[in-house]
């Protein structure tokens, strides 16, 4: 049986480029492709690669459409929701997180709790920080105010840029992103 290395592999058929190699030369190469070695021909002989060649990372493609403008600004409005605030409690500024979920429920927890004289004065909360803070009711209750009324000014912010997209005064991302860094938070 004859059998053949060519560019990439072996094989018993003789293809553009082959050379002929002995049986043990075969099964080497076998075995060395089943370890993901690649078999290279050049100038009459054939060697192993320790691998295969990594290919050219493809370029991602540019962007072919317009840009969806209400999409982006629904993005960008929910990304300050959730990128959280700093609020005076107890002499320093803590960090106070804005986003869904369970963060949010602990503000709204808390809330009630307040509101229906439930909180006991001075207990503790874990902020944004990951720091548990002996807070008073008060001190708590304009964190929570605060929070909400980040969240209510993005929304309304979110609410004044798709106004300003219909009627044509916005027409750009940089437009967006400068309404955005524009509206100050009500705090």
């Amino acid at each position: 049986m004859t059998y053949f290395a060519f560019e990439g592999g072996v094989g018993q058929d003789a293809v553009d480029g082959a050379i002929e190699i002995s049986p043990a030369q075969y099964l080497a190469a076998i075995d060395a492709m089943q370890r993901g070695m690649v078999v290279t021909v050049s100038g009459g002989a054939f060697d192993l690669a320790s691998s295969a060649p990594e290919p050219e990372p493809e370029e991602e493609p540019e962007p072919t459409g317009p840009v969806d403008l209400v999409a982006y600004v629904a993005h960008t409005r929910w990304m300050r929701e959730v990128s959280g605030i700093t609020v005076p409690i107890g002499g320093e500024d803590v960090p106070v997180s804005t986003d869904r979920g369970d963060d949010r429920h602990a503000l709204h927890t808390n809330y009630s709790a307040i509101v229906g004289g439930l909180r006991r004065d001075g207990a503790a909360f874990k902020f944004a920080d990951g720091v548990s803070r002996a807070v008073s009711n008060d001190d708590m209750m304009t964190a929570i105010l605060a929070a909400l009324a980040h969240v209510q000014h993005c929304f309304d912010l979110e609410l004044q840029a798709l106004a300003s997209i219909a009627a044509g005064n916005i027409t750009t991302t940089g437009e967006i992103d400068a309404f955005f860094a524009a509206g100050a938070a009500p705090l």
